[in-house]
Formats: C-alpha cells, sequence, structure tokens
C-alpha cells in the first residue's frame, strides 16, 4: 500500500501556485465561500490568498473593491468614498501588517447598524 500522507500538501501547494498564476496573469480573484460559519470562513479564505502569494491588501481587495469591479457594481460599493454603501469591520489589529489580524473583529457596521461580534457568537452558540 502506497503512503499517501503528502498528497494533501502537495494538492495545497498546487492550489496556491494556482491562485498565484491566476493573479498574475490579472483574472480577477473573488474571495467568498460557502463553508462555515457567513463571516468566518472568508478570513481563512484571505489567509490563503496571502499564502498564495498575494499582499494582505490584495487579498482585502478579493473581498472587497474586486467583487464590486465583477459585479460592475464599484460605484456604489467596494470601497469607503462618500455616496457608497459600506459594510464595515474594524479590527483590533492592522490587517494590512498582518492578515490574520483580520479574525480579531471588535466591531461591525452593517446595513447602518452596530454589531458586536462577541454577542452575535454567544447567539449562534460560538464559545
Amino acid at each position: 500500500m502506497k503512503d499517501c500522507s503528502a498528497v494533501p500538501f502537495v494538492l495545497y501547494r498546487v492550489a496556491t501556485e494556482i491562485v498565484y498564476h491566476l493573479y498574475t496573469d490579472s483574472i480577477a480573484i473573488v474571495a467568498g465561500t460557502d463553508m462555515g460559519f457567513p463571516g468566518l470562513s472568508i478570513f481563512r479564505e484571505m489567509e490563503l490568498y496571502v499564502e498564495s502569494g498575494l499582499t494582505p491588501m490584495q487579498a482585502l481587495q478579493t473581498a472587497t473593491i474586486v467583487p464590486a469591479r465583477v459585479m460592475n457594481m464599484e460605484k456604489s460599493s467596494g470601497s469607503i468614498s462618500p455616496g457608497k454603501r459600506a459594510d464595515i469591520i474594524i479590527t483590533n489589529g492592522n490587517p494590512l501588517q498582518n492578515i490574520s489580524n483580520i479574525r480579531d473583529v471588535i466591531t461591525v457596521l452593517k446595513g447602518g447598524y452596530i454589531y458586536n461580534p462577541a454577542r452575535l457568537h454567544r447567539m449562534a452558540g460560538f464559545q
């Protein structure tokens, strides 16, 4: 029987190289995942983009301005400027310095309302 323990690592490396080459070839990379709890799994996706070779800023853009451009909505969303819709997270660290800082959300502004993420996690049954 063959030892296949290295297969997941090889597949991971291939996937990260594909993402990097798609990005460098100007293919729009749009963050978005159906896995896990909404709003949390996307953080991991952005971390994986950084592991693939994107900068933290480029990874953040896969969840902000790039989807807006792909959907032809950049005039109304995707970045912060007067007159645009904006759902915003405020983190306790700078994700441009370390993309994993995006996980430490202290405030969520969505649809004009302010939410406490710790309270939302408790309501959803997270510890």
